[in-house]
């Protein structure tokens, strides 16, 4: 993780500028489809849930808001904040707890029914993912799942030929060149899903559901109607109809592991 604590919370304007679009509409309605899912399956009871590196807890509040317990990991103060503001909106903040740590620095007090690690792999280098995956392993308890959602080169490829029509750039991406996010101005790191997948098997994970995130949404041309808010129901119910067929998985623009 980024080494000074506000590297996040300096770009929280680009955030929300990113927040508008369709694909982060996308990315976290498709995400939390697969949450609801998940928690029926682990029980009907409030659930212990954390969030490593939840930031504004996108992802998590909403759980709160359902009764359950969310604790948020992160090392930036200010998205924490948001994250805290967002609870007291929704009147769930009694359910919410929030710690400022880098997550290699912070060490799990309980275990968790439900543990995500969302987008957080592709800003760590790979000495440090190998920190994560124990980290994980350690506060999922006996019989919990644990959502982890990372970046898939192939779609790298893919959306510089078919949404930037650019060939050489998809050539250079195919040969190894990093991505820089523009909303964070940080370089992104993308591991096949094989590779992820064999990590998360060294932890002693089984991995039980694949979502494909992302699937269509990046490959649309940059046309007005992609921004369109009357098209956006129906790039969703593609989204979700696509998302766990294999012949799709990988042209996503981000694998989802439901693991145990």
């Amino acid at each position: 993780m980024p080494a000074n604590p506000a590297a996040f919370d300096s770009h929280l304007p680009a955030w929300d500028a990113y927040l508008t679009t369709p694909w982060a509409r996308v990315r976290y309605d498709v995400v939390a489809h697969v949450l609801d899912e998940t928690l029926a399956q682990l029980g009907s009871g409030p659930l212990r849930v954390l969030d490593l590196g939840g930031g504004d807890g996108l992802d998590s509040v909403r759980l709160a808001a359902m009764g359950h317990q969310i604790t948020i990991v992160d090392q930036a103060p200010g998205m924490l904040e948001r994250a805290r503001a967002s609870a007291r909106r929704g009147g769930c903040i009694d359910q919410l707890r929030t710690v400022q740590s880098d997550l290699l620095s912070w060490r799990p007090d309980q275990q968790y029914d439900l543990a995500l690690c969302h987008f957080v792999l592709p800003y760590l280098d790979l000495d440090d993912e190998r920190q994560v995956w124990p980290l994980l392993r350690e506060v999922v308890r006996p019989g919990g799942t644990a959502s982890v959602v990372s970046l898939n080169p192939v779609s790298e490829v893919l959306s510089a030929v078919y949404r930037d029509g650019d060939v050489r750039l998809a050539l250079r991406r195919f040969d190894g060149e990093p991505r820089r996010t523009g909303t964070f101005s940080r370089q992104l790191r993308s591991r096949p899903r094989c590779d992820v997948e064999l990590a998360a098997a060294d932890a002693g994970f089984e991995v039980a559901r694949r979502i494909g995130i992302r699937v269509a949404v990046d490959l649309l041309p940059e046309d007005p109607i992609k921004y369109d808010p009357q098209t956006y129901p129906a790039i969703l119910e593609l989204e979700l109809a696509l998302a766990q067929h294999q012949a799709y998985l990988d042209a996503a623009r981000a694998c989802q592991l439901l693991m145990w």
